[in-house]
């Protein structure tokens, strides 16, 4: 029996995430739960708890900031998008950084024998193939160990 690990990509805010993503259930099959996705769901549903989730996510509690390249290069996709977010102005996105990092950081520490990090500053298919050649060794390694059983 395949056993399939729960990945879980991280990045900041605008740094290809749900483009990589997209690419390994196209690849793997895997299903893609995007956090985002769901919280924003979640606001449009109009509960209660979807109201508290709209105010946090304008405040940029979700997810000094002087990362103007990543504000910019955020703001710049936001304005080229047809999905026009609450959270996309440039105080918010820069919340929303220095959140990523903070919460991030901390989580990532009691995990670093299971991490691999990739730099994401290359074509979309240079870290793709980075991705594959981690999650080809993963699935063999998980397949491994269940016939070994």
């Amino acid at each position: 029996m395949l056993k399939v690990p729960i990945i879980w990509v991280l990045g900041g805010p605008g740094s290809g995430k749900g483009t990589q993503c997209d690419k390994i259930v196209q690849k793997y099959g895997f299903v893609h739960l995007s956090t985002g996705d769901l919280l924003r769901a979640e606001v449009a549903s109009g509960s209660p708890k979807g109201k508290d989730l709209a105010l946090i996510m304008k405040e940029g509690r979700l997810v000094s900031n002087d990362d103007e390249t990543l504000v910019n290069r955020i703001m710049g996709r936001a304005a080229a998008s047809t999905e026009k977010r609450a959270d996309d102005n440039e105080q918010t996105v820069k919340a929303r950084i220095l959140t990523f990092r903070s919460n991030t950081n901390a989580i990532l520490s009691q995990y670093t024998d299971r991490t691999l990090t990739l730099n994401a500053e290359r074509t979309v298919d240079e870290i793709f193939c980075d991705i594959t050649c981690a999650l080809d060794c993963l699935l063999q390694k998980k397949n491994l160990e269940a016939s070994d059983r």
